[in-house]
């Protein structure tokens, strides 16, 4: 809480509260079908947002003709601005171990398979991959003619290749999810340094359930890179999600 002000103090058990009671009333939970490879994604593209996680959408629908460009904008080399993720965030991903990516020799220069390789089953739901496909069975790796860093995302968008070249896409788009509530949650305790074991298994440790992360125990160590490329004044080892 070092350099903390007391309007901050103030806010963060705000935070706490308001979460604890999405939490505590249990009209919402994570969506969770048993399938890692799949649940995260089908959050940002099914039609009707999924109830269960989805607490606030703007939603889109083909029937009323109601549609965005969520697929014309990360596929298109001219009406798209080639927005990409940087390495420094894609770093951040665990392996699916649960063990730290960036703790392992040599991380910063593995190739792309390589680096891509048993992470954090979010990561392949959030960009491209080597294997990712369309709907009609087309391989379609990251194209540098729509990305700038090769990290091309995929998030958004649907895996229909038709609506590439025009703003037609009709899945809802989620703005305030439920694993949101958990995550403000833990951070609000841990920027308060009241962040404990019993607060992570009833919110990080069931986002890492989810996405099928083998290991989601407490850390007992800060994550070194975390601290040195965004948080250099935070030492809780649980001080990621």
């Amino acid at each position: 809480m070092a350099g903390t002000s007391p309007t901050a103090v103030t806010w963060l058990n705000e935070a706490i509260s308001a979460a604890s009671a999405v939490m505590d009333g249990g009209k919402y939970k994570l969506y969770n079908t048993g399938n890692p490879d799949r649940d995260y994604r089908a959050l940002f593209t099914t039609e009707s947002p999924i109830s269960d996680e989805v607490m606030l959408a703007m939603v889109y629908n083909n029937s009323l003709q109601k549609f965005h460009d969520a697929n014309y904008w990360f596929t298109s080399p001219t009406y798209g601005a080639r927005m990409s993720l940087r390495k420094t965030f894609i770093n951040t991903y665990l392996n699916a171990d649960g063990s730290r990516f960036t703790d392992q020799a040599g991380y910063a220069t593995l190739t792309f398979p390589d680096e891509t390789l048993n992470r954090d089953r979010r990561l392949e739901q959030t960009i491209r991959l080597g294997a990712y496909t369309r709907s009609d069975g087309t391989v379609a790796p990251p194209d540098f003619n729509y990305t700038y860093t090769g990290y091309q995302i995929k998030k958004y968008t649907l895996d229909d290749k038709t609506l590439d070249a025009t703003p037609k896409n009709y899945n809802s788009i989620p703005i305030i999810r439920y694993a949101e509530v958990l995550l403000n949650y833990a951070e609000a305790k841990a920027e308060l340094g009241l962040f404990a074991n019993v607060d992570w298994i009833k919110t990080i440790q069931l986002l890492r359930t989810r996405a099928g992360i083998a290991n989601s125990s407490y850390p007992t160590t800060a994550d070194s890179y975390l601290q040195t490329k965004y948080f250099p004044d935070v030492s809780d080892p649980g001080y990621r999600s």
